[in-house]
């Protein structure tokens, strides 16, 4: 009875509905993206429950899934540590959305046509233009340090571009025919978003990115390869002198005596000595703020109520210690490793870039603790995760 009201076609039809709002919405609303998150991850686990067989599809993907694993073993392991862990567990938000990660079990499994994927990939992108929008509007007004839409977070602003702008740089290269306009169009827009969001580690981890993709890309012609990374380069420095704000904000990327730079490595000092009294476990999830301002803040500190270490890196080891954050860099890395591997199929190789491109950004932000972020992320891995094996089951036929 349950499986004739509950048909195969009918949860799958759910499902890609599903994703289809959470990639509209992702860079625009936070509960609207938060609640279809959790619908496609509800629908997902009851469509694997009832029909099983789909489960065999997370064969080719197990290595991903198990480096999942690892990540949230080791997250458990500092909740349980942190001294009251059912509270973390259910307040503390960077550890509570973890369970978006169940995108990357859902995804692989029952979305198998890779023009669905693609919808999915156009869907973000319709989400970061109209992102762009409301960063632009406020650049216009004369704010240099936009807001984001859909979190009160400019971490935010820094993934969403970060991982989209190359992931549309790579499809706008291998794609064809009208699609190849739609990325090359979506790419442009957000290469404008990044520098318009006026976040020096943004900028630096695209640029990055989008410099080895090129060569690695032209690696046959050079000529080809510098002359278009000349454009962007020239690009870039025509919107920083056309604005004296952008060309300070890029000016003090290498000023290490601003005091931004220098709290910085304050704040890293500081996790390191909690690092050093609990070198195993770290001080507990969730309690790098308390303990920062209680007992480790340097006393040249002048932002006394940071609550976080601006780095993933360093927010990993104060909190998880070493075996946390070898469960997590142990994750980012196997990632790295699985695409790659797999680095001649489109969608391996828009996640390479955007993997490469957000722990970049990690080691001097904490886009971990920002959920919506993370919830992208999540989507992305197991929207690229999926297109893979969609285009190995392709290989194979």
């Amino acid at each position: 009875m349950i499986k004739r009201f509950l048909s195969k076609e009918r949860l799958d039809l759910l499902i890609y509905g599903g994703l289809l709002l959470l990639a509209l919405s992702e860079c625009v609303s936070e509960p609207l993206s938060r609640h279809s998150g959790i619908f496609v991850i509800v629908v997902g686990l009851l469509r694997l429950v009832l029909y099983p067989k789909a489960v065999k599809n997370l064969f080719s993907c197990r290595t991903v899934l198990l480096l999942i694993l690892v990540y949230l073993v080791g997250v458990l392991v500092g909740v349980a540590h942190s001294g009251h862990a059912w509270l973390t567990l259910t307040e503390d938000y960077s550890v509570r959305f973890n369970y978006s990660a169940l995108l990357v079990l859902v995804i692989p499994a029952l979305i198998k046509a890779e023009n669905k994927l693609v919808n999915i990939m156009l869907l973000s992108g319709v989400s970061m233009l109209i992102l762009d929008g409301h960063i632009f509007w406020q650049v216009f007004e004369g704010n240099m340090r936009p807001a984001p839409l859909s979190s009160r977070w400019l971490v935010a602003l820094a993934v969403f571009y970060g991982m989209l702008t190359p992931m549309f740089f790579v499809f706008a290269l291998k794609c064809r025919g009208r699609l190849k306009y739609a990325f090359g169009f979506l790419f442009v827009m957000g290469f404008l978003g990044t520098v318009a969001t006026g976040i020096r580690s943004a900028w630096l981890s695209v640029i990055v990115v989008l410099l080895g993709l090129t060569f690695y890309e032209w690696r046959g012609n050079l000529k080809r390869a510098f002359g278009i990374a000349g454009v962007m380069i020239f690009a870039i420095s025509i919107i920083a002198f056309a604005n004296a704000r952008y060309l300070d904000r890029m000016a003090s990327v290498a000023d290490m005596k601003q005091q931004q730079v220098t709290e910085r490595f304050l704040m890293w000092e500081s996790t390191m000595k909690m690092f050093r009294d609990n070198p195993l476990l770290g001080v507990g999830a969730g309690n790098w703020g308390d303990m920062y301002q209680q007992k480790y803040i340097s006393p040249d500190a002048k932002e006394p109520f940071i609550r976080h270490a601006h780095s993933n890196y360093f927010q990993f080891l104060g909190e998880y210690g070493l075996l946390g954050l070898g469960a997590y860099l142990v994750m980012m890395i196997g990632l790295l490793i699985f695409f790659f591997k797999r680095r001649k199929e489109t969608f391996a190789l828009a996640m390479l870039a955007a993997q490469i491109s957000f722990m970049l950004y990690s080691a001097t932000e904490s886009p971990y603790l920002e959920y919506g972020a993370m919830r992208l992320y999540w989507l992305l891995l197991g929207v690229s995760v999926a297109g893979t094996i969609a285009a190995k089951r392709e290989l194979l036929k």
